[in-house]
């Protein structure tokens, strides 16, 4: 198709300047050289033109590769574990020492009320209380990554992790 229209450009040009181009002999070359020179110009322009595609090609082949890699070493649980944990940490060295070990004894010790009471000399309604308050202040330091911490407990509650 493109011989085709190199050709047909060529005869259009040749009609266009009938005026100004003399009919000789020698029109047979003239043609032939004007062909010619359309096929140069269109196959260059050919090469450039897949030139730039390769290129295109290549930075968006080579930007996918790094997506992909990029995703292969993400691991979705430690994309704000540093944060959560800073933050957790953070608001427990704000409270009083007794308040952040009942807490800790309570969430990671697995300690019950009445053996956090008896240990600190209070009632049992006063650590459910005090505890209701810590988790309150967490929640409230935590509120922009509830979402996510939602999630992904959902996910690994039903893969069996948990």
């Amino acid at each position: 198709m493109a011989a085709e229209d190199i050709v047909t450009d060529c005869f259009l040009t040749l009609w266009d300047k009938r005026d100004e181009v003399e009919i000789t002999p020698r029109l047979e070359a003239f043609v032939l050289i004007a062909v010619k020179r359309k096929c140069l110009t269109w196959l260059r322009d050919r090469q450039r033109h897949l030139k730039v595609h390769e290129k295109i090609k290549n930075r968006t082949s080579a930007f996918i590769e790094l997506k992909i890699r990029t995703l292969e070493v993400c691991e979705p649980h430690d994309l704000y574990a540093t944060d959560i944990s800073d933050i957790i940490r953070r608001n427990l060295d704000m409270l009083p020492e007794a308040s952040r070990k009942m807490f800790l004894e309570s969430s990671i010790g697995e300690t019950t009320h009445e053996d956090l009471a008896k240990a600190y000399g209070l009632s049992a309604r006063q650590v459910k209380y005090e505890l209701s308050k810590i988790r309150a202040i967490l929640l409230t330091a935590l509120k922009d990554y509830l979402p996510t911490l939602l999630m992904w407990l959902a996910i690994y509650w039903r893969g069996g992790v948990f």
